[in-house]
């Protein structure tokens, strides 16, 4: 079989490409720059404004006025925690048009001169959220008005700590709160188990041990595992897309197809090498896209201090890239024989558009399988396109090997790319389709 044809057409369409700067763009620069854009670059930021918030004074407002002095100078010992008198509170949201039909001045003055527990719970509410909301102060706390009665005698003692969860700083000075809150109730704990002459160690009749147990390669190829294969599928396909579009719809628009059709090459030579091109755009999106991913990961693990140490060591091993490049290889080729099918079949690079645009849902679509926890590789699902692919792909990450269905996947996948292949030359064959203006 002579395959001059289909190297001559292929070495002409990639020539083409390169010189396309829409395609250079989503071929190269979007898998390179992207992930370390959005990985790295976001997740400093991120990180840095949340360290930012915790590290930040905490306005806060303490009710009512005449609490405990020695709970109020507790508060003040802490460097963060900065008490704002009532007063202000209470100009600020007389002067910020805080006040309305539906917040009436005496709501403010019976909750910032009264006893918190003699005012309804839904006026207390809204009086401290109109304060959290104006940036007058990030938190409140209520103490009780009896706290040394309550101290002495033994009774319960109840803090409450008003925040803005949906606010960081808001919600930060809520945790400053409950954590000063823990020290204090620890040390009243430990002061009236000194009076029964009790040891402290009576609260801790035993202990929990907890063991992770998962292998470090599973755990540190978690995150990746989950997003990868994911944006894999969808970045294979829009790797292909422009040029797929590019040689077909477009070369009708610029009539240079039928240039390429009076050259002495068999039709199937044309479909094939047409194929090859989308194909090569899809597999080098796709490696590049699975570098710049995994490195982004390795990276801005660092920036985290909780799991970041068991991400941090993530190092894909041969075996590991292997198994992604294989299976890789039948998606790949399906996608780009679809799309070499479809947009053949439109007058314009427009209308290519349009018919190429609904193919992304159906791929996002059962990509985010591998976003979803819970859901397994099982012999049912190896039959069902991208679905297959994500979920092997998630096992292969995660150091969990199953080489019966994961070949069985490669197999399935490599017969429908077959047979789209199959299909992508039969339409080259239709001079109605191909003259289609």
């Amino acid at each position: 079989m002579n395959l001059r044809g289909v190297l001559i057409v292929y070495t002409k369409e990639m020539r083409d490409i390169l010189r396309d700067r829409r395609t250079l763009i989503t071929m190269i620069l979007v898998p390179i720059l992207l992930y370390p854009l959005l990985s790295i670059g976001m997740g400093a930021l991120i990180s840095s404004q949340f360290e930012k918030s915790r590290a930040a004074d905490h306005r806060i407002l303490v009710m009512p006025r005449d609490a405990d002095v020695a709970l109020r100078t507790a508060l003040n010992a802490d460097d963060q925690l900065q008490i704002v008198p009532a007063d202000s509170v209470r100009h600020a949201l007389r002067t910020g048009g805080a006040l309305d039909s539906l917040f009436r001045a005496d709501w403010l003055d019976a909750v910032l001169d009264g006893i918190p527990e003699d005012v309804p719970d839904s006026i207390r509410e809204q009086v401290y959220y109109a304060a959290i909301a104006s940036k007058t102060v990030a938190a409140v706390v209520e103490l009780p008005v009896d706290f040394e009665r309550r101290r002495t005698v033994g009774d319960s003692i109840i803090l409450g700590v008003f925040s803005d969860e949906t606010d960081i700083k808001s919600e930060a000075a809520g945790d400053r709160l409950r954590a000063w809150a823990r020290k204090v109730g620890d040390s009243l704990v430990t002061e009236r188990l000194a009076i029964e002459g009790l040891d402290r160690r009576i609260l801790y009749p035993f202990w929990v041990s907890s063991y992770d147990i998962a292998p470090l390669a599973k755990k540190s190829g978690f995150l990746l595992a989950m997003m990868l294969p994911y944006m894999l599928m969808i970045l294979t396909m829009t790797g292909g897309m422009y040029p797929a579009l590019d040689i077909t719809a477009g070369e009708k628009e610029r009539n240079t197809l039928e240039t390429l059709l009076a050259a002495p090459v068999a039709r199937w030579h044309l479909a094939v090498g047409k194929f090859l091109t989308v194909f090569t755009a899809g597999m080098v999106t796709m490696l590049l896209a699975t570098t710049s991913m995994t490195l982004s990961v390795m990276m801005s693990a660092v920036q985290f201090n909780s799991q970041a140490a068991e991400l941090a060591p993530f190092t894909p091993t041969g075996a590991t890239v292997a198994w992604i490049i294989l299976l890789m290889i039948p998606v790949a080729t399906l996608f780009s024989a679809v799309l070499i099918a479809v947009a053949v079949s439109a007058r314009s690079y427009k209308e290519g558009q349009s018919y190429v645009t609904p193919m992304f849902i159906a791929v996002i679509l059962p990509a985010m399988v591998s976003i979803i926890p819970g859901i397994e590789l099982e012999w049912g699902l190896v039959f069902v396109p991208v679905v297959n692919l994500c979920l092997a792909l998630k096992e292969v990450l995660l150091g969990i090997h199953q080489p019966l269905k994961i070949l069985a996947v490669f197999g399935v996948t490599t017969l429908y790319a077959a047979l789209a292949l199959f299909v992508a030359t039969r339409i080259f064959q239709r001079e109605s389709v191909l003259f289609r203006t």
